[in-house]
């Protein structure tokens, strides 16, 4: 995203840029990694919202992450409770 202008935040949405005269925007691939090396690839309908990057801070690392209901439309997302794991399938939705 280096190629693109800066541009102010939008609320919570505290990266996002100046696509004006932008014929193509070129959206980064975006992984989220989990402990035990659990990951999953973002679409890319995920990961912009507008022209901000569709990601917050919630201001304290220790606490938990959220992850957004945009970025999981397009994930099939397993819990196994007993195992204490999380796994992930993308294109499943």
């Amino acid at each position: 995203m280096g190629a693109y202008r800066l541009a102010p935040p939008k609320g919570s949405l505290d990266t996002c840029y100046d696509f004006t005269g932008v014929m193509v925007v070129r959206v980064p691939r975006v992984a989220l990694v989990f402990d035990r090396n659990a990951a999953v690839e973002l679409d890319a309908s995920g990961i912009l919202l507008d022209d901000c990057l569709a990601f917050a801070p919630n201001g304290d690392d220790r606490a938990p992450g959220i992850i957004g209901n945009v970025q999981q439309q397009t994930i099939e997302v397993l819990y196994d409770v007993g195992g204490r794991s999380v796994g992930f399938r993308r294109g499943a939705c």
